[in-house]
């Protein structure tokens, strides 16, 4: 399981990715539990988005999870449609 932290700063980015690749690479449903996250830098949004429409493309299910921070973070940046966010 991925360990993802509260703040997902540019420094964590490429960790990030590689942990997110293999978790793509992997699976054929992918669940993010991105509920505790609190910050976000743009780097991060990124790579879940790309991991995002990488499974899309190869017809695998992903399911996002975000906190509130979150989904105003990518609001904010205007790409909530991009990432049709689920709240449980």
């Amino acid at each position: 399981m991925l360990d993802i932290p509260s703040n997902l700063e540019f420094t964590y980015a490429p960790e990030f990715k590689k942990h997110i690749t293999a978790l793509c690479d992997n699976s054929g449903s992918i669940a993010l539990d991105l509920q505790h996250v609190e910050r976000a830098s743009l780097a991060c949004i990124q790579i879940i988005l790309a991991a995002k429409k990488a499974a899309d493309k190869d017809n695998k299910t992903m399911l996002i999870q975000p906190s509130e921070s979150l989904m105003s973070i990518i609001k904010d940046l205007g790409l909530e449609t991009e990432f049709k966010l689920e709240r449980t």
